[in-house]
């Protein structure tokens, strides 16, 4: 979870990456077995000196989790302060392909992008995105669902999403995979992320006394 910003701080460096949501630990407020037999659990990141010291708001972030055979996340900030405060937020998700060459990514034909492997640079994509190299991009403008095909695990994974206007589509090729230890030797060409987001001039402003929600829902189904 990526939360209350996206990337770096603007103004401190020495901050996380993708905000304190992801670095804090949550507490268990609600869980539950639903009535089609989905399994349900509500966490809630709760305000602390650390996250103050940070972003100095009174916010309450709560992410519930609905696991079935459909994913759904739903990501609630409430602001309950006395002003309005300005977020960014991203499910930063990592799907599992297998083999990112043969990889395409549908339902963002014609949107333009933030090219960050080309300082920011702004394109259209024309057609569906694939994958030949590093791709580190920020689509806006965008609540469209996605679909990731993956022809050699014989699977789509649907994506549909709410309260978000950004899709951020990251792959970090073999340099920087190499890199990452958790992904392990050559895991840059087992993955793909898109996320679901709201970033850049996409930021989201959260008025006193009222709340955003920010919903996603992962299906996988056959090829």
């Amino acid at each position: 979870v990526c939360w209350p910003w996206f990337g770096a701080h603007e103004s401190n460096p020495a901050f996380p990456a993708h905000g304190y949501a992801r670095t804090l630990p949550w507490d268990v407020v609600a869980s539950a077995s639903e009535a089609d037999g989905a399994t349900s659990i509500t966490l809630r990141l709760p305000d602390s000196d650390q996250a103050r010291a940070q972003w100095p708001h009174a916010a309450t972030l709560e992410l519930t989790i609905i696991v079935s055979n459909v994913l759904r996340l739903a990501l609630t900030t409430t602001n309950s302060g006395s002003d309005a405060i300005v977020i960014s937020e991203a499910f930063h998700t990592y799907f599992q392909v297998g083999d990112i060459a043969q990889v395409r990514v549908t339902g963002l034909e014609g949107t333009t992008y933030a090219d960050k492997v080309l300082d920011f640079a702004r394109s259209v994509q024309q057609d569906a995105i694939t994958f030949n190299g590093e791709v580190d991009r920020v689509y806006l403008d965008t609540a469209a669902e996605c679909v990731i095909k993956d022809p050699s695990l014989k699977r789509r994974i649907r994506i549909a999403k709410s309260g978000s206007h950004s899709t951020v589509v990251w792959m970090p090729g073999q340099e920087k995979g190499n890199k990452l230890g958790d992904l392990g030797a050559d895991g840059w060409r087992r993955m793909v992320c898109v996320e679901s987001a709201n970033t850049m001039e996409n930021r989201v402003t959260v008025p006193a006394g009222t709340s955003h929600t920010l919903t996603v829902e992962y299906r996988a189904e056959p090829l």
